[in-house]
């Protein structure tokens, strides 16, 4: 990346993790985050928040945020 600009991929189709990674999902060993359309995202060091770059940076510290998670937490379903 030169700086001078960032352009966002188009999304490219869904494709599930591998087998392995939905058992260490369903143990609990394994968390994948994503980007999706509607997220929230804040530039990261200059770079726009639709680049690459600052969504998976953001990601990072959501997965940062939840491993430091020390409290109880529930899951709540919406209908």
């Amino acid at each position: 990346m030169n700086g001078s600009s960032c352009r966002p991929r188009n999304p490219g189709p869904c494709c599930k993790p591998e087998h392995y990674r939905f058992e260490a999902c369903a143990q609990g060993r394994l968390l994948i985050l994503a980007p999706w359309e509607l997220d929230a995202m804040e530039a990261v060091k200059g770079v726009p928040s639709d680049c690459d770059y600052s969504r998976f940076q953001n990601l990072n510290q959501i997965g940062a945020d939840i491993c430091a998670f020390t409290g109880i937490a529930r899951i709540i379903k919406q209908s």
